[in-house]
């Protein structure tokens, strides 16, 4: 999967931020937050 932007920190600035840059609809984001006990299975 390709992406034209990635946000490292997707808490109230960054979703802001991803919400702005999708503004024409033509982007693709990959918006990332880490949580210490939150595991996600990126192979799905």
């Amino acid at each position: 999967m390709e992406f034209d932007y990635i946000i490292i920190g997707a808490g109230s600035a960054g979703n802001v931020l991803a919400t702005r840059l999708t503004g024409n609809g033509s982007v693709n984001i990959a918006a990332f937050e880490w949580w210490p006990d939150y595991r996600f299975d990126f192979t799905t």
